[in-house]
C-alpha cells in the first residue's frame, strides 16, 4: 500500500468512528428504533408483577395491551415494572 493510500485509509476509518460516535445519542434517544434483537428474560430485565415509585408497564413506550411487551418476553401485567421502563412520550 502506498503513503497516500495509508493515510486515505486511515481517514476514511476515522470518519466512519467518527460518525459512529455520532450516532450513539440518537441511538439512545430513540431505543425503540435502536432495538432490533430478541426479546429479552423478565428476569434480566429485573421483571416485577407490581409498580414501582408510581411506573408500571401500562405506562411504559414498550408496553403492548393487554399483556405483551416489545422487550420483554413471557405474559406481562399492565401494572409490572422492569428496568427497561421508558414514560411514554405526551
Amino acid at each position: 500500500m502506498t503513503e497516500s493510500n495509508h493515510d486515505a485509509s486511515k481517514r476514511s476509518l476515522l470518519r466512519f468512528l467518527g460518525y459512529s460516535v455520532a450516532a450513539v445519542p440518537v441511538l439512545a434517544m430513540t431505543p425503540e428504533i435502536a432495538w432490533s434483537g430478541p426479546k429479552t428474560s423478565k428476569s434480566a430485565a429485573k421483571y416485577q408483577d407490581h409498580p414501582n415509585d408510581g411506573q408500571h408497564c401500562s405506562k411504559c413506550t414498550y408496553f403492548q395491551p393487554p399483556h405483551s411487551c416489545k422487550l420483554v418476553k413471557g405474559t406481562i401485567d399492565p401494572n409490572g415494572w422492569c428496568t427497561l421502563f421508558t414514560a411514554k412520550s405526551g
